[in-house]
């Protein structure tokens, strides 16, 4: 009855399901331990249902954005631009980005190394393992991604001559003091981009000002649609399955086991996709028989 009262009051909070989930799983496993150990009965944790979360849409960019956005001189100039690069060309985590390592990176071999993610904890960025046994794993990158990468290995440098307050981490990405950056630093810095490009040029942390009478453009005039920091890795999976990719190639570059996972959660079919699909009956069966001969 108290788990049950538990679950209730954090729905009504306004709790995640995923991470009351997660919390549920931890207390079912300590009480089935507590059982192993003879100190109580039964795990009362056991005759408690919690549904499990329903994958929110994730919002990608279209092919034409993404050029918008890369190629736009904003984003150009800005000091993580590699970081934004990496996320759309990638698909990696933004865990195993702010995790990546200088020493992880090979450019003369044009590869990288994801073995540890960096996660916000109580405002403080934590080193941790990978998700899973997939999620380790080398990543092949272009000659473009190098002079990223080499251009932003340069800026590192400089910055760090040039800081007094300097504090090496050995991370690729990191503050002006050479500081692990918080995740939801990186997603101001986002926000506050797609803000600039989109004409919002009063924005603090990336939102707008709360200005008396300030509205936010309608999305038919935004030149950018809205964007988190994991949906730049959605948007690399929808882009690159665009691209006719073979999807096992993607998905194992995005570090999943199984390619049917990567197509249901990680690619959305753009509309011009869909609608290049609306042909007749008839020319549907050509198709198919020029295909078989």
């Amino acid at each position: 009855m108290h788990i049950e009262d538990w679950r209730l009051e954090r729905q009504r909070t306004g709790g995640s399901p995923k991470n009351t989930r997660r919390a549920f799983e931890k207390l079912r496993q300590a009480l089935d331990q507590a059982v192993n150990w003879q100190l109580i009965a039964l795990n009362p944790a056991r005759r408690v249902t919690v549904r499990v979360p329903e994958p929110t849409e994730v919002n990608v960019w279209t092919p034409d954005e993404v050029v918008t956005f890369l190629e736009h001189p904003t984003v150009r100039n800005h000091r993580m631009y590699a970081y934004f690069h990496l996320a759309i060309g990638t698909g990696m985590r933004p865990s195993e980005l702010l995790g990546l390592r200088v020493d992880s990176v090979n450019l003369e071999t044009r590869e990288l190394l994801i073995e540890q993610g960096s996660v916000t904890v109580r405002g403080h960025m934590v080193q941790n393992a990978p998700k899973t046994e997939h999620s380790r794993r080398w990543l092949e990158l272009s000659e473009e991604d190098c002079e990223v990468v080499k251009a932003h290995l340069e800026r590192r440098e400089r910055e760090r001559r040039k800081g007094r307050r300097w504090q090496e981490s050995g991370l690729l990405f990191v503050t002006t003091n050479g500081t692990p950056i918080l995740t939801r630093n990186m997603l101001y810095d986002l926000k506050g981009l797609v803000n600039r490009i989109n004409g919002v040029s009063k924005t603090r942390k990336g939102y707008p000002k709360k200005v008396k009478g300030y509205q936010p453009p309608p999305p038919e005039k935004r030149i950018l649609s809205e964007m988190t920091l994991y949906g730049l890795r959605h948007t690399y999976g929808s882009i690159s399955n665009a691209a006719n990719m073979d999807v096992k190639i993607f998905g194992a570059r995005m570090g999943h086991k199984h390619s049917s996972f990567t197509l249901d959660r990680y690619v959305k079919v753009y509309k011009e996709h869909r609608r290049a699909a609306a042909i007749s009956p008839k020319e549907l069966a050509q198709r198919a028989k020029r295909s078989a001969e």
